[in-house]
């Protein structure tokens, strides 16, 4: 190797280097947001349950998790579940994964979703 190519190499080491140390400087960044995130939802761990609701029509969480009615979330994920439904009143957020039919009550309206994105109305 000549001198040209060694300075050359060199040069791309020096920016490497700087690429790391920006990378570790984001992982730090990162790692303060989870840290704070985290004690922003500690009370969490704190909580034995958390319902609304009653019977065949409530939402509850606990340490077995995520229950529809007197169904776990994560047994009613495994297939298509026929009949289960939730009442609600307000504003529904979904995100993602959301799929089904969602009915309007007393309008006899209503639309279906896929992945989160309206597919019919």
């Amino acid at each position: 190797m000549d001198n040209t190519e060694l300075l050359q190499e060199l040069q791309s080491l020096r920016a490497e280097l700087k690429n790391l140390s920006r990378l570790q400087q984001e992982v730090k960044e990162l790692q303060l947001v989870l840290r704070n995130m985290e004690n922003k939802f500690a009370f969490l761990y704190n909580i034995k349950e958390l319902r609304a609701g009653a019977g065949d029509l409530s939402f509850r969480l606990d340490r077995n998790g995520l229950w529809l009615g007197k169904e776990l979330w994560v047994d009613i994920i495994t297939g298509t579940p026929l009949g289960t439904g939730i009442g609600m009143d307000g504003t529904f957020y979904g995100k993602d994964g959301v799929t089904g039919t969602v009915s309007i009550p007393d309008t006899g309206g209503s639309f279906t979703v896929k992945n989160g994105l309206v597919t019919s109305l």
